[in-house]
């Protein structure tokens, strides 16, 4: 999957880079990219065999540190089942590098948003991206993490509004 541009209105676009996004920060590694596969392939498997919530609990604390899927709600519990096997396929996916270039010819203001308990591995995706967009701005939500806009609804609105303002 490469750039997927969803226009919000006329004064807003929303980029997404997913998984390219990764590749942002390191060159493609044979090895690694390995492991994401064969990782998604194991979380098929449990899926598949009934273990849902058992591969779902594993990945979100992974991607959001430990007991970030016991500490959702149910109703973000809930939609993360209902697209589950969407982690598969972004996990499935061959992507290729998002360049800097790419990235700088974004002149618009973009928000990048994180949650105050990103992974560090997300951490550095924003870290990279702000140093390539020539009008980036940044966003810390609090007491979330990847997920910020349902994990601190409120606190992204603010960010996004506070954003939009002339």
């Amino acid at each position: 999957m490469s750039w997927l541009p969803v226009r919000l209105g006329a004064a807003l676009q929303v980029c997404c880079a997913v998984p390219a996004i990764d590749r942002f920060v390191a060159p493609p590694d044979a090895a690694a990219e390995a492991a994401r596969k064969e990782q998604a392939e194991t979380i098929a498997k449990r899926f598949e065999s009934g273990e849902m919530e058992t591969a779902l609990q594993r990945v979100i604390d992974s991607i959001n540190g430990p007991g970030a899927w016991a500490s959702s709600s149910e109703a973000t519990q809930s939609m993360f089942r209902d697209n589950a096997w969407t982690i598969v396929g972004v996990m499935r996916e061959d992507a290729s590098r998002v360049s800097c270039a790419e990235f700088g010819a974004l002149q618009m203001p973009v928000l990048l948003v994180h949650g105050e308990r990103t992974s560090p591995r997300f951490l550095r995706i924003v870290g990279e991206a702000s140093k390539c967009l020539p009008n980036a701005s940044a966003a810390t939500i609090p007491r979330a993490g990847h997920p910020s806009p349902l994990m601190n609804p409120t606190a992204f609105k603010e960010a996004v509004t506070t954003f939009l303002q002339p």
